[in-house]
């Protein structure tokens, strides 16, 4: 068998199948079954490198393809999935359309760059990461089960707005995986009301 198996490619395995499965829930309807597979991904995700840096068996080649495979399974879960989730929600228009091109163009080019760099500061992000739209997303999915209707305006502008944010020379903080399980609740919230198609 080809590549590496550890926990942390374990992990990201595990984050890159739930969000395929929420893309075809989101495109059946299923929406808040679809965000809850988008959050535990977003958790799986948090993880993978903290069980990465963890591994004892572990040398540049291991470490180099479990790069490799995070940044593709970060194009599923945090470029296509809420471009599928967004055009399951009704933005079907020209203007949606391109802004998700902008999106997804600005997300390959961020996780190519960050695969091919070194910081040399440990613990920030040059640019804005990909996974910026996973809380952005559950917030504003929040908000549509208690307002009743999907901000469409505001996401037109978002998706373009990231895609710029995403590909700026800008120094991020690395959040600390602890402070992310603040999702926690809200992925139970969408998972109970996720069996209704909306």
């Amino acid at each position: 068998m080809i590549g590496f198996l550890n926990p942390a490619v374990v992990m990201t395995y595990l984050g890159l199948l739930c969000s395929a499965l929420g893309i075809l829930l989101a495109m059946d309807g299923h929406t808040g079954l679809a965000l809850t597979l988008f959050g535990t991904a977003a958790l799986c995700d948090c993880f993978d490198g903290t069980l990465a840096r963890r591994s004892k068996k572990s040398n540049d080649t291991i470490r180099a393809f479990g790069i490799q495979v995070d940044s593709l399974a970060d194009m599923v879960s945090f470029g296509m999935f809420p471009i599928a989730f967004a055009y399951s929600l009704g933005m079907t228009d020209i203007w949606s359309l391109l802004g998700f091109g902008a999106y997804l163009l600005a997300c390959i080019t961020r996780l190519a760059n960050y695969n091919i760099t070194t910081t040399s500061q440990p613990g920030r992000f040059t640019g804005l990461p990909v996974t910026t739209i996973a809380p952005v997303f559950g917030f504003l999915y929040t908000f549509f089960c208690i307002a009743g209707y999907w901000p469409t305006t505001f996401m037109k502008i978002l998706f373009p707005v990231l895609a710029v944010f995403y590909v700026a020379k800008i120094t991020i903080l690395k959040p600390k995986p602890k402070y992310l399980l603040i999702a926690i609740p809200f992925i139970v919230y969408w998972f109970l009301h996720g069996f209704e198609v909306l």
